[in-house]
């Protein structure tokens, strides 16, 4: 049976906007990955990858933010690096591609950047000394999802 643990309004409103950018740079992340780029293809792999990486890690961290996992400060400081390697490429390429690749490739830039920032805040909270048995509020009731108070 799922046990579910109940965590401060703070940090509910904190992994709840996680998971919205996360979810943002997931959909903005695809597009990039999947986007018509003109060139010799070395050119433009790493973005291509990390933009993939991205999404998948982004994907991941929203799905463990859910359901506040034993892995979710590890997760969330993947995501943050991830999303910020991205966002460096995409700065990168955006000047060689030119219209609305370039546009694209600069919202990626931004909305991964937030989305790092974010999950870059939560995953700071364990390196504070900071679990899940130790957050003000929170009471575990066993393993498995959490509920917000």
């Amino acid at each position: 049976m799922p046990t579910t643990r109940t965590i401060p309004p703070e940090m509910q409103r904190q992994l709840d906007e996680v998971i919205r950018l996360c979810l943002d740079s997931v959909t903005i992340a695809e597009k990039c990955g999947s986007a018509p780029l003109h060139g010799e293809a070395e050119q433009w792999a790493r973005l291509l990858n990390l933009c993939r990486d991205c999404a998948d890690t982004c994907t991941c961290g929203a799905r463990l933010c859910c359901h506040g996992s034993d892995f979710l400060f590890q997760t969330t400081a993947v995501c943050a690096e991830v999303c910020e390697a991205c966002a460096q490429e995409c700065e990168k390429m955006a000047p060689h591609a030119g219209g609305e690749i370039a546009s694209l490739l600069r919202k990626c830039a931004e909305t991964v950047r937030r989305c790092g920032d974010s999950c870059r805040r939560i995953a700071r909270l364990q390196g504070d000394g900071h679990a899940w048995t130790d957050l003000p509020g929170k009471k575990e009731t066993g393993k498995g999802g959490f509920t917000s108070v």
